[in-house]
Parts: structure tokens; C-alpha cells; sequence
């Protein structure tokens, strides 16, 4: 699990939570989110909010 979770996260930030699940002795792949709790809590401090945001690198958009 720690092999694919830096596989899913290396390329997109340091700042992201992969859920892994393990049933019947398999792997499976649950969900990735940049925020814990769902987002439904504040940042505290504030001033983190953003400073977390800009951790995350996502790939620059692709015009056909």
C-alpha cells in the first residue's frame, strides 16, 4: 500500500490523503482527497489555508 499510495501521490502533492482498504486478504483502492474531514472543518489558522493550497502542483491544462 505504501508503493501505490506514492505512486498515486508523487506526481500530484505532498498534501494528499490516499485511502487504501484491505478485505479477504486483497487491496483496494478507496478514494484521494486534498483535505481530511471532508472538507467540513475550518482551517485553523486561516492563513493555512492557502498555505497548503499552493502545495498542490496540478498539471499544467492540455489544449488539443
Amino acid at each position: 500500500m505504501k508503493d501505490a499510495c506514492k505512486l498515486l501521490t508523487d506526481p500530484v502533492s505532498r498534501c494528499l490523503r490516499v485511502d487504501f482498504y484491505v478485505a479477504d486478504g486483497k487491496i483496494y483502492f478507496g478514494e484521494m482527497t486534498f483535505y481530511t474531514w471532508g472538507g467540513f472543518i475550518e482551517f485553523t489558522p486561516p492563513e493555512w489555508d492557502r498555505k497548503m493550497g499552493d502545495w498542490i502542483q496540478l498539471p499544467a491544462e492540455q489544449n488539443p
